[in-house]
C-alpha cells in the first residue's frame, strides 16, 4: 500500500505546476500595459482625426471588450483582433489570465469599476465555456436578446447603470431592430473629493 501511494503523491507537485505556472508574471502584466498604451494612443488619435468634440474613453475598458470578443473568435477575426489591440505578439490563451489579473488591481484599488456586455442575438447559441470565460477572466456578461423587442433598449440600460454605479441611466434609446450583436463596456472612475 505504501510503494503505491508514495508514486502519486510524487505525481501530486507535477500536477499542480501548471496552475502555478498560470499566474500572470510582473513582466506579462507589463508588457500587456505597453501594448495597452500603444491601443490607447491609436484609438485617441483615430478618434481625433473623425471629431473636434471633447471625448473621453477608457481605451482600457475598450479593449477590455475586445479581448473578450476575441476569446471566442477564431482564424483571421482572432488576428485581426490581436492586430488591432497591439497584442498579437501574445499568446492569445493567457490574454484573458491578464485581464483578469489587470481588473482585480484595479477593483482591489477602490479607484473604479468596468463592466463589458456581449449581447448576441438571442437565437444566436453561446457556449458555455465562453459565457465562464467572458464573466470569471473580463467581469463580463454574455447575454442574448431579442433586438426587435423594446425590452432589449431597457437591458442594455440597466447595463450601463449597473457598470456606472447608478451614474448613467440611458445609454441607448432605440436599436435597429436587424442588430446581431452589440457590445457595451462601461466605466466608473471613483474621483478623490
Amino acid at each position: 500500500m505504501t510503494s503505491r501511494l508514495l508514486p502519486l503523491l510524487a505525481c501530486i507537485p507535477l500536477l499542480a505546476m501548471p496552475l502555478l505556472a498560470q499566474e500572470p508574471s510582473a513582466m506579462e502584466i507589463q508588457d500587456l500595459s505597453t501594448r495597452n498604451a500603444d491601443f490607447a494612443a491609436r484609438l485617441y488619435r483615430a478618434i481625433a482625426s473623425i471629431t473636434d468634440d471633447n471625448v473621453l474613453l477608457s481605451p482600457f475598458t475598450v479593449s477590455l471588450g475586445l479581448a473578450a470578443l476575441m476569446s471566442g473568435a477564431d482564424g483571421s477575426t482572432r488576428e485581426q483582433l490581436l492586430q488591432g489591440l497591439s497584442l498579437n505578439a501574445l499568446d492569445h490563451l493567457r490574454i484573458p489570465e491578464l485581464f483578469q489579473s489587470v481588473r482585480d488591481s484595479v477593483a482591489q484599488s477602490g479607484f473604479g469599476n468596468q463592466g463589458i456586455g456581449i449581447l448576441p442575438r438571442q437565437q444566436f447559441k453561446v457556449d458555455s465555456s465562453y459565457r465562464d470565460i467572458v464573466q470569471t477572466k473580463y467581469g463580463g456578461n454574455v447575454q442574448g436578446l431579442d433586438f426587435s423587442d423594446g425590452a432589449a433598449k431597457d437591458t442594455i440600460n440597466q447595463l450601463a447603470y449597473t457598470y456606472t454605479k447608478e451614474q448613467v441611466k440611458e445609454v441607448v434609446s432605440a436599436i435597429n431592430p436587424q442588430t446581431q450583436m452589440m457590445l457595451i463596456t462601461a466605466v466608473f472612475f471613483q474621483g478623490e473629493e
